[in-house]
């Protein structure tokens, strides 16, 4: 058994994903299993189990540890994690979470700073997406025909869209958009996005003005136009063709077009365009690099990677293999193969170790 902590690796290192013993089937695709990432934790969603690895600060309270893993027995539609809390979607749409409550993300009384509890954010059972950026969240809840979505947290840079005047956090999820058409959410770091249609809305830190040359703006519109990330100081986007854009800061080249310039401003038809014909079915990005993994199972990066190169467009750097899951961290990338496998590539700041053979 290796340790993985403070440990910087190349070459993706494969560790144990146990209750496996066949390849995964496309049914199960981006549904089971599922795996998220932090810079001190990998997390897996299993079809009976949720497991935690690392850092053990963020395990929730749990009476199955098994070698330095917590198992929790709730079922999960899905988890989300930053590096430190953690929200999930039970199988009955409920909405739950644990970890740092600082800003009020978790929705508990201001007197309750953190938590190893699983605590219950929402009573409803209406829930069917989140996700969560440094210090705040925003869940996605559909009642009859109406797509609802909330916010919560921290707001120091107006990353929630709400006006909420002096009192810079708020612990009570708050409605941010209704509609009767599909809204899709996103949250990273300090900003917040939402699609409504054809409409685009981008909340948040705007410290590099990414969104705009005034850099007092904090929250953005463009239609037919679709926000498909949020990282670090820059954002990616789709339009109706098909063809990948980006805008933000570019000093490690994570916009992924080949530019010199170290700053993209945001303008609907003039955003760098990301030169690819893959059709991406989920990116993740971080501070200085973009993951994406694309219709084929083929995973390409650009930015500076956390192999310890740097690539200025999109870059298949697993030629040879096939996969089924991403995670990114600042950090590390998790990946998920066909062989069933979980394999870790970069530093992983873990306080347990990790099953490597």
């Amino acid at each position: 058994m290796r340790t993985f902590i403070e440990r910087f690796t190349q070459e993706p290192l494969r560790i144990q994903y146990k209750n496996t013993a066949t390849i995964f089937d496309r049914e199960h695709l981006y549904s089971y299993p599922n795996i998220v990432a932090n810079s001190n934790n990998i997390f897996e969603l299993q079809q009976d189990k949720f497991i935690c690895r690392g850092d053990v600060l963020l395990h929730p309270t749990s009476e199955h540890n098994l070698n330095g893993d917590t198992h929790v027995d709730k079922q999960w539609k899905k988890i989300v994690a930053s590096d430190n809390f953690v929200v999930g979607i039970a199988n009955d749409n409920t909405l739950w979470g644990w970890g740092s409550n600082e800003f009020g993300q978790l929705c508990q009384d201001a007197s309750i700073k953190y938590t190893k509890d699983i605590v219950q954010i929402d009573s409803s059972s209406y829930w069917v997406d989140v996700a969560i950026g440094a210090n705040h969240i925003i869940a996605l809840k559909k009642e009859q025909e109406n797509y609802i979505a909330y916010v919560a947290g921290n707001n120091s840079h107006k990353q929630l869209g709400l006006n909420t005047g002096e009192q810079a956090s708020t612990n009570v999820l708050t409605q941010l958009h209704k509609s009767i058409h599909k809204i899709e959410i996103y949250a990273k770091y300090n900003n917040t996005g939402v699609n409504i249609g054809n409409a685009m809305h981008i909340y948040g830190c705007n410290k590099h003005q990414q969104l705009s040359s005034d850099c007092t703006i904090q929250y953005r519109v463009a239609y037919d136009l679709s926000l498909r990330a949020v990282g670090d100081g820059y954002f990616i986007f789709e339009d109706q063709f098909g063809t990948y854009s980006s805008c933000g800061i570019n000093d490690t080249k994570q916009l992924g077009s080949n530019l010199d310039a170290s700053l993209v401003a945001f303008e609907t038809s003039h955003n760098s365009k990301i030169p690819t014909n893959s059709i991406f079915v989920s990116i993740q990005t971080c501070s200085k690099y973009t993951l994406c993994i694309d219709q084929y199972n083929n995973i390409y990066v650009w930015g500076e990677c956390p192999d310890g190169n740097t690539y200025n467009t999109p870059t298949n750097i697993f030629e040879d293999d096939e996969w089924f899951q991403i995670a990114a961290s600042d950090n590390a990338i998790a990946l998920l193969n066909t062989d069933g496998h979980i394999y870790v590539m970069g530093t992983i700041n873990s306080k347990e170790e990790l099953e490597n053979v």
